[in-house]
């Protein structure tokens, strides 16, 4: 990997308190076809939505904030939480601090990590420390009512949508 190479920073975590670290994803690693359908499916939208995708997917809805490049998204599968997300291409660090603030504020307050989780509190100030851009934060939600091909769905889903976002806020600079 190389400053010049197409791509973007994934910090995937698990609520357990447990991190499985920071990686680089190249772009042209990830699939043309869902690139495809990700550009397709957030071109020409608002800067704030909440859609179902089509076809196979239609159980599976994601809703997107984004503003001065930073973007905060959640997907459902049959409308149960199945990932948060942050996107933050670093354009806009006042703004990206302020919404890493608020993503971590929405994740404290989901009754999975109320508790005491271990690790919940150095896992927060990781997320306010990392400074490589354009970043992916996901933070995946289990549950009995998602099976484990929605959960590999999303996981599709949230990289290659980062992808396309990340794509779409290069070009518009």
């Amino acid at each position: 990997m190389t400053d010049q190479t197409p791509g973007f920073y994934v910090l995937r975590h698990v609520m357990d308190g447990e991190s499985e670290g920071l990686a680089f994803q190249e772009l042209a690693l990830l699939s043309t076809q869902w690139l495809y359908i990700c550009r397709a499916f957030i071109s020409q939208k608002p800067a704030a939505f909440e859609e179902a995708w089509r076809g196979p997917l239609a159980h599976i809805s994601t809703k997107l904030a984004s503003s001065a490049g930073v973007a905060l998204v959640s997907f459902k599968v049959g409308g149960v939480l199945a990932a948060s997300v942050l996107l933050a291409s670093g354009t806009a660090s006042i703004i990206e601090a302020q919404v890493i603030d608020l993503f971590i504020d929405s994740l404290g307050k989901v009754d999975l990590i109320k508790p005491a989780t271990p690790g919940k509190d150095a896992f927060f100030e990781e997320l306010r420390e990392i400074t490589a851009r354009p970043l992916m934060i996901v933070v995946p939600w289990p549950h009995a009512a998602i099976s484990a091909s929605d959960e590999n769905l999303v996981r599709e889903l949230s990289v290659h949508l980062a992808g396309a976002f990340f794509e779409q806020k290069a070009r518009a600079e």
